[in-house]
């Protein structure tokens, strides 16, 4: 479903706002050590789907149903806020900088080719109005 453009932009111009306020809340805690930098598992929690949701968002917004959209963000939300938890529950315990390295920029990495396919899946699946669209409208939607 299509909206007027300046619906759109607004829209858009809020979830950038509202994600850049996000990210500047956790690096401050982080700057000032106090919580949720306190807590490293809840705050690599925070961090992932602070950074994926948002992006998600700007991506479905205007070209899927608000139905699907709000669907696939409380998904991605969950999915994100686990891994990133597991991620940082998994590690050794040290600076929450330090374990912030290594294993979380392919968490990151996988994250993103992960979220690439996966829209371009929902967004295929909207527009045919079924759970599994046709190929033909599968190989559009991804070209």
């Amino acid at each position: 479903m299509t909206k007027q453009i300046p619906q759109l932009a607004a829209a858009r111009l809020a979830i950038g706002l509202a994600q850049g306020v996000l990210l500047w809340w956790l690096d401050d805690a982080v700057e000032a050590k106090r919580w949720p930098a306190t807590d490293e598992t809840l705050f690599a929690a925070l961090l992932v789907p602070a950074v994926f949701v948002p992006a998600i968002a700007l991506a479905g917004i205007g070209t899927l149903r608000t139905r699907t959209l709000t669907l696939y963000l409380g998904g991605a939300f969950v999915l994100c806020l686990g891994l990133g938890w597991y991620s940082i529950f998994r590690h050794v315990p040290g600076p929450l900088d330090r374990r912030l390295g290594f294993g979380w920029l392919e968490l990151n990495a996988a994250l993103a080719g992960f979220f690439f396919v996966l829209h371009a899946l929902v967004t295929a699946a909207d527009a045919d109005r079924r759970g599994i669209a046709s190929a033909s409208v599968y190989f559009e939607t991804a070209w």
